[in-house]
């Protein structure tokens, strides 16, 4: 995601850099959120077990989901921003 963004700032398209569009704004903002919610609920969950194992072990599934699917989208989205670069193979000469 943070290169993604810092791409975002760099890549200019009608005259200003994309990062000023607003439907880049959107995305980068969706993939930011989903990153933070990713690593609070991780965090909240990943420290020490308490007498509620079972509790934990189920809220622990559902993080675990969550981070899952969310990584997944915010790659996704992140190849979006990069456009044509996002999804082409660079090649390298051998010398």
């Amino acid at each position: 995601m943070e290169f993604a963004i810092a791409y975002s700032k760099e890549r200019v398209q009608f005259g200003v850099p994309i990062a000023m569009h607003q439907a880049i704004q959107f995305l980068i903002a969706d993939m930011s959120t989903k990153v933070h919610l990713s690593r609070l609920a991780t965090l909240e969950l990943g420290g020490p077990c308490s007498t509620r194992a079972k509790r934990n072990t189920l809220e622990s599934s559902h993080a675990k989901r969550f981070a899952a699917d969310s990584a997944m989208e915010v790659t996704t989205d992140a190849v979006q921003v990069y456009g044509g670069y996002g999804s082409s193979r660079i090649t390298r000469s051998r010398s």
